[in-house]
């Protein structure tokens, strides 16, 4: 992703699901994610295997030098650094233009009918009304006015969730319009037995996460009140700009992607450390020098790869038979 200080980065992107709990979760979530795709990439279960010891031995070894990194150009190796430099030669001229239409001088939110539908007017009012609050506590900024909005659809994962892409004026970027991405945002799904910090709203709890466990921050980050609920404004990221592992030629490459995962989640547990009752940085760099987990975590992460291919059977066959019209 592009951030506020103009640079690209490769970086956590999701925190809808944030919340505080022991860092094994999202390692045996990483590693069910690995063993789950060895079909996709063409890879065999001891091949899945290896990739699950190189990631938790590249997270315990970046743990253990205590130091966040940050993956930029000049940090990224393989097919990151590729990813990255595609990034930073894309014009964001050329993103405004594949997401837009011209109507007379005017630029509009171009409506495919699929990932981007129309508003009704009590939307729009609502979304405007918002915008234009926000606008006026951003005395630092160049002033926004809203062009245009649309309903954004965007992953299986927001389907049933508020969201909306927004055309703004902005003397500050590409032709004076930027696009932001504005989504409602929920509880996290996660259960945890850990008391969570208090946050004013579910937005402040994503982009209090957000600033804190990324290396750089995306412009525009804020929580945003619409009509009473929590919403998480930001601007609108390209959904293509990720690392494709089942287009990787050889072993050597996934290789690669998982090292840079494993530094990634690591940097961000660092970041993380000391704050909102998360653990010391010294319990973290114990933790990973400590020895005999590893091999319980990725026979953890394999039963519950186990129960994802089961579920997905269970669905596959549901919908065939029509029961999830």
């Amino acid at each position: 992703f592009k951030a506020a200080d103009g640079k690209v980065y490769f970086d956590v992107n999701d925190f809808d699901e944030s919340i505080l709990a022991p860092v094994t979760r999202d390692l045996i979530r990483l590693l069910a994610s690995i063993l789950v795709a060895r079909k996709t990439l063409d890879i065999d279960r001891s091949e899945s295997l290896e990739l699950c010891h190189e990631f938790l031995q590249t997270y315990c070894q970046t743990l253990a030098e205590g130091k966040a990194q940050a993956f930029d150009r000049e940090s990224a190796k393989g097919m990151v650094d590729q990813l990255l430099e595609k990034l930073e030669g894309r014009s964001q001229q050329d993103f405004l233009d594949s997401r837009t239409v011209f109507e007379g001088k005017a630029r509009r939110l171009r409506l495919d009918g699929k990932k981007t539908l129309a508003v009704d007017a009590k939307q729009r009012s609502e979304v405007k009304a918002a915008m234009a609050v926000f606008a006026n506590q951003q005395a630092e900024l160049e002033p926004l006015e809203m062009l245009d909005v649309a309903r954004r659809i965007a992953g299986t994962g927001s389907l049933g969730i508020e969201r909306f892409v927004i055309l703004v004026e902005d003397e500050g970027s590409a032709d004076k319009n930027r696009l932001l991405d504005l989504k409602e945002s929920l509880p996290s799904s996660l259960p945890s037995t850990v008391a969570q910090p208090q946050w004013e709203s579910q937005a402040h709890r994503i982009v209090a996460v957000q600033q804190r466990l990324r290396a750089s921050e995306l412009t525009l980050l804020s929580p945003l009140s619409l009509q009473g609920r929590s919403f998480v404004l930001r601007e609108l990221q390209p959904s293509e700009d990720r690392v494709v592992l089942d287009e990787c030629k050889k072993f050597s490459q996934v290789e690669g992607v998982i090292r840079s995962l494993a530094k990634v989640v690591a940097a961000g547990h660092l970041r993380g450390s000391e704050w909102r009752s998360s653990a010391p940085k010294a319990d973290l760099l114990a933790f990973a020098t400590r020895q005999g987990w590893q091999q319980t975590l990725i026979e953890v992460a394999q039963d519950c790869a186990s129960q994802v291919k089961s579920d997905w059977r269970d669905f596959a066959a549901a919908f065939d038979e029509g029961l999830m019209a």
